[in-house]
This record gives C-alpha cells, structure tokens and sequence, in this order.
C-alpha cells in the first residue's frame, strides 16, 4: 500500500503497551483524541499482534496503545511522510519548525502549494 508504513517498532522492557510518554503531534480534523479513553477500554479486552489504522490522522489511539507491532495508513501522501520523516528525522524537524513564529501568518499560510514544490526531507516541515 504506497499510504502506509508499517511501524514494527519493539519497546524496551520498562515501556508497557500502553506507556503515552510519546504525545500526538498533529491535531486532525475528525480526530480521536477525545474518544481515547473509551477506545481504550474496549481495545483492551482483545488481543492483537499487529494494530493497524486505516484512518491515521493525528494518530491519538496508535499513541495512546503504544503497540509492539502497527501498520498505519491514510489516504493521505503528505500526512503519510510526515509519519516518516518524524520517525527517521525528528532532530531536522524541530531544527526546521523551530524558528517559525506561531501567529496568524503561520496559521493561513497555504504551506500544501509550497510543500509539493520540496522533496520529501524538506516536506514534512511545511506539512505540520
């Protein structure tokens, strides 16, 4: 599936499955993150090896399980590399968002018209 990757990530010993010392970072429209808590008591009567999300967006439940083993997908390409980049270049990210000032100007910029104009490694800071 070219709109997803799969995570397989193993936590250390002292990370329980639903340790959350990782936060979201993107809030997404048609989010999850209010629903986590009941999400989170359903979720926990059945066993998985692998927990896939079909409807990634801003990720609040893959955050809040913490799972061994996830494949995470959405439709959306840019979301998708952000996803990406984030896991293999978190350190570039922050270099790259840090000096951007957060205020109206940052807020109605169409970052989407410049983002597609980048590669991959220089996206993904636009994109959020």
């Amino acid at each position: 599936m070219k709109n997803s990757f799969d995570d397989g990530r193993r936590p250390t010993e002292q990370q329980s499955a639903h340790s959350s010392s990782v936060q979201p970072f993107l809030k997404w429209p048609g989010g999850k993150r209010w629903l986590v808590p009941e999400l989170l008591k359903i979720i926990e009567e059945y066993e998985y090896v692998t927990y896939r999300e079909p409807f990634l967006g801003g990720g609040a439940l893959f955050f809040a399980l913490r799972p061994r083993q996830s494949v995470l997908s959405d439709i959306n390409s840019d979301l998708i590399n952000t996803y990406r980049q984030v896991k293999s270049r978190a350190a570039a990210l922050l270099e790259q968002v840090r000096p951007l000032p957060i205020d109206q100007m940052t807020t109605t910029i169409d970052f989407g018209n410049v983002a597609r104009r980048r590669n991959s490694r220089e996206q993904f800071g636009f994109f959020i």
